[in-house]
């Protein structure tokens, strides 16, 4: 069974520390720390360093070969080839360190045993294959011709453990690949890395389009997206209960959007790629901490397309408990933390769970941070399967309230009562349905064929269908386009004119308007529906505009007195305005 291979970045921090210590020792020891071993007596002593326990003795002695006066202080340096033994590159390794440092101090004749030539040039011969391509040598205080040949009377040592071994040679090549040169292997994860700039599955001009249709996509889906949330603000009692997540799925998409902004404002280099610490050079983000600027795409392009997911399976719900379950808008609301909790708390969950297990990687054509980008494990793990637990929970309460309105409306119209604005809402969550099943079901689709086939592009020299990636580059923004679908309507002009006039412009409806109001009402008290932004008709000045400074404006007290007051809440939830005649 093959040996784990170790951090490459950690082996140079750890012979870099290797090197600094050696000097230290150098400073700091006599002369004859670098001079051949000599038998000396000892005082036997229980080891305590937990590496060099349960070896062949037990027995110990201070100083060292080393000239280390405790063993804390032998412990610490022989902590800094942790990396090395890991990598195993010799089985003796941690014998022989042992030996050194804390070496046999023999109970019976008290003298002081270290390791023997043989063994250290063994170790040596088989360890210097892995530090050569780090361009270093063999530490000059482990230098093998100050051990004893062999062990004899009056120069003792330890031949160590077992026969001799072949270390196998480390595999640095990638040639199961089409193009093993557009690749660089990394021992830690014994994966091939595609080079930062390679044309591998695709080629330049395949990467321009795309960049192209990405900035295009994105920003309508963010102009769209912010279109709807501004819309929102203006006039948030406007947007209740089972609508509202609409709202929070808009501004998943227009943070989604942020996230391809800042990849396409860096180069590919800046966002997308490391520098590999062996060869030095640049490969596409296999795990994406290193790289600050594609931890923060990560984070924005898939918590937040997780969290437009979840945010549509909650829409669905809240339809379903308003058709279904006739729950009023009150009743759902007071619910709401709930659903913010689920949807926030799951889309962490999964993010948290990534960034652990260090699953963030760039993709080639566009060069953005996901997951699953390289790794086919990652990409049906974190995007595949949740994108079809999510699909189906939400198709089941779709369905479900589609069904449950349905049956309103037979029973309503049996009755004799107008349906009108119960088709229209039907129309529109069977069409604002359409809008996300149909993209996200798309997405999937491009998803799966990319896990099915990515790795037999990548041995066989087969290049995917780019249409396929433009395709799900246009379905993955598609929804946040579509979102203003939603809020196109006449109370959206209407809201926005409101806000322009009265707000930014800060006008106030003339006296001809209240009186045109009056006279359209019986001389009864009563009471007008409206909502607080609607039905003031606003006497335009065409010759100044609305921050004129000498605009003649109504005072608060005649327009007070006129009779109008301001807008107040019924009973049902809607706006009032009272005429006073």
């Amino acid at each position: 069974m093959k040996s784990e291979k170790m951090i490459l970045f950690y082996s140079i921090i750890f012979f870099s520390q290797l090197i600094f210590s050696l000097k230290s020792d150098n400073a700091r020891y006599p002369r004859n720390v670098w001079d051949p071993i000599q038998t000396k007596k000892c005082q036997p002593k229980r080891i305590i360093v937990q590496e060099c326990q349960h070896l062949f003795y037990n027995f110990t002695a201070m100083p060292n070969l080393i000239n280390h006066e405790t063993q804390i202080e032998a412990q610490t340096q022989l902590l800094t080839f942790q990396s090395l033994i890991k990598y195993k590159c010799s089985a003796k390794l941690l014998f022989f360190l042992c030996a050194v440092y804390i070496p046999m101090c023999d109970p019976n004749s008290h003298y002081l045993i270290g390791p023997c030539r043989p063994l250290c040039e063994e170790v040596r011969d088989s360890c210097e294959k892995i530090m050569k391509p780090f361009s270093l040598s063999w530490p000059v205080n482990l230098n093998c011709s100050r051990f004893p040949k062999s062990n004899t009377e009056g120069s003792m040592c330890m031949v160590g453990p077992g026969p001799s071994e072949k270390v196998e040679e480390v595999k640095v090549n990638c040639e199961k690949m089409k193009n093993p040169s557009s690749f660089v292997y990394i021992n830690r994860t014994q994966k091939c890395v595609p080079k930062c700039m390679a044309n591998i599955l695709f080629n330049s001009d395949d990467k321009y389009i795309a960049k192209i249709w990405l900035a295009v996509l994105s920003s309508l889906c963010f102009i769209s997206s912010m279109f709807t949330i501004l819309t929102f603000l203006i006039n948030t009692d406007r947007f209740k209960y089972p609508e509202r997540p609409v709202i929070f799925l808009a501004v998943c998409y227009s943070l989604y959007s942020v996230s391809h902004f800042i990849r396409l404002l860096h180069n590919r280099k800046g966002s997308s790629c490391n520098r590999d610490p062996v060869t030095g050079q640049y490969i596409l983000t296999q795990e994406g901490l290193e790289n600050t600027m594609c931890a923060i795409i990560f984070l924005l392009n898939y918590f937040f397309a997780i969290a437009s997911q979840i945010w549509w399976v909650i829409l669905t719900l809240t339809w379903l408990l308003a058709a279904g379950f006739k729950w009023s808008e009150e009743a759902i609301y007071q619910r709401s933390g709930y659903f913010h909790l689920f949807a926030w708390l799951i889309s962490s969950l999964l993010t948290v769970s990534v960034l652990v297990l260090r699953s963030v990687d760039a993709d080639e054509l566009l060069g953005l941070c996901s997951v699953g980008q390289q790794t086919a494990s990652s990409l049906l793990i974190f995007v595949i399967i949740p994108n079809i637990i999510f699909l189906v929970i939400g198709c089941m309460f779709l369905l479900s309230g589609l069904i449950a309105l349905v049956r309103v409306r037979r029973h309503v119209k049996n009755d004799g009562i107008k349906t009108d604005k119960l088709e229209i809402l039907m129309v529109r969550i069977g069409l604002f349905s359409v809008l996300f099943l149909i993209p996200s079901s798309t997405v999937l689709a491009c998803n799966i064929y990319e896990y099915v086939n990515k790795d037999f592009w990548l041995t066989s020299g087969t290049t995917p269908n780019i249409e396929i990636f433009m395709l799900k580059i246009f379905m993955a923004s598609v929804v946040g386009i579509t979102s203003g679908v939603w809020v196109w309507s006449i109370k959206t002009l209407d809201s926005w004119k409101w806000f322009f006039v009265v707000k930014l412009c800060r006008r106030q409806p003339s006296r001809s308007v209240i009186e045109n109001k009056k006279n359209n009402f019986n001389k009864t008290i009563g009471y007008m529906p409206a909502t607080s932004r609607e039905n003031i008709a606003l006497e335009a000045n065409n010759n100044r505009n609305c921050w004129s400074g000498n605009m003649q404006k109504i005072p608060l007290q005649e327009f007070s007195s006129s009779g109008y007051t301001h807008p107040q809440t019924s009973s049902n939830g809607e706006y009032k305005t009272e005429i006073n005649m």
